[in-house]
């Protein structure tokens, strides 16, 4: 009688540990693989949305229609009210399908670093750049130091 106890409750124990590491691998999946596409809104119509290579930069310009403005993978991106800056990378397989797209620009050289710049008051997108004419156009611009890129320190006079 005392191992029919003992059986039952190792077989309870057991179930509530395969429940909790299910429960647990749902959770874990819903945190993370399903905010990996969410969509955020970045102002002014503007939105970002996928992951790595994948990611997309576009603006809605109706209830139904969107316009792409960026593809590839954005390493890393910041904004306010006024600007969107943008550092992406490309891949040559990125490369290859965004030079059948007529309205993506490559650089000469065949750079795989661009930078970005969006004027969400004005419409107005600038890019790809490389380092120097972009922290050249973010002085220009008069964009404010508390907006930053990764691995870029701008000294710029608000």
């Amino acid at each position: 009688m005392v191992q029919a106890l003992l059986n039952l409750n190792l077989n309870e124990i057991m179930k509530k540990v395969i429940r909790f590491y299910l429960s647990l691998s749902l959770i874990m999946t819903g945190a993370f693989g399903c905010t990996l596409d969410k969509e955020r809104n970045l102002g002014d119509g503007y939105f970002i949305t996928g992951y790595g290579a994948s990611t997309e930069i576009y603006k809605k310009v109706s209830k139904k229609e969107d316009k792409e403005i960026l593809l590839g993978e954005i390493v890393d991106y910041s904004f306010n009210d006024n600007f969107i800056l943008i550092y992406r990378k490309i891949s040559e397989d990125v490369k290859e399908f965004l030079n059948d797209r007529s309205r993506y620009e490559i650089m000469r050289g065949g750079d795989t670093i661009q930078y970005w710049i969006i004027d969400k008051k004005k419409n107005i997108i600038i890019g790809p750049l490389h380092k120097d004419v972009y922290l050249l156009k973010c002085k220009e611009l008069s964009i404010p130091n508390n907006i930053q890129i990764q691995n870029i320190k701008r000294d710029v006079a608000p």
